[in-house]
């Protein structure tokens, strides 16, 4: 495990176990924004293997991809972007594996003394620049981009048919001859069949 890596646990906003290496990506706002309305652009990749949200592993096949824009409003540095990444993982109604194309929005802040931030701002919302050169670490408003943008449902498909509930067969390979009618009235789950 590197030394720069810190290992994040907590629950989102699903209240979702959430698991991932942090590596810093660091960045240093001085002495490009030192003054009130400068503006920069940073583009990159954000090297990222995987993490866990839930019992779901989640594999990035090529890192994340980001393009962010920082704007000195005065007292803070305002932050805005986008991210874009492959994630690899499994479907939810098949279990078989499944491509995304993740695309989330970067919004937030930096300040260059905490005052600055005040009471409008919640922790989690902006950034404490260190140092000489206004060193921040971008790595937790990519990474909450990324969870904000993944769907509630994975799909391989939006007309996947699933596994079969009484046989297990995967429905998108085989047709099974079972009828939700067959279900004994004794299952625990056969009120649910009036649903269907």
């Amino acid at each position: 495990m590197f030394a720069d890596v810190a290992t994040v646990s907590t629950t989102d906003h699903s209240d979702e176990a959430l698991q991932i290496q942090m590596k810093p990506y660091e960045y240093k706002l001085l002495p490009k924004l030192a003054e009130t309305g400068s503006f920069c652009v940073l583009e990159g990749k954000y090297e990222l293997e995987s993490f866990i949200k839930g019992a779901r592993t989640f594999t990035l096949a090529d890192g994340m991809r980001f393009k962010l824009s920082f704007t000195n409003t005065g007292d803070i540095v305002l932050i805005r972007g986008n991210i874009d990444a492959e994630v690899h993982t499994e479907c939810d109604r098949c279990l078989e594996p499944s491509k995304l194309q993740i695309i989330g929005e970067v919004e937030g802040y930096a300040v260059f003394d905490e005052a600055s931030a005040g009471n409008d701002l919640e922790n989690d919302e902006y950034l404490v620049a260190k140092g000489p050169d206004g060193c921040v670490d971008l790595a937790p408003f990519l990474y909450a981009a990324l969870i904000f943008a993944l769907p509630l449902v994975v799909l391989c498909d939006e007309g996947c048919a699933g596994i079969c509930p009484l046989c297990g067969v995967n429905r998108n390979e085989e047709i099974c001859s079972c009828s939700l009618d067959t279900i004994d009235e004794d299952h625990p789950f056969a009120a649910l069949k009036d649903l269907f």
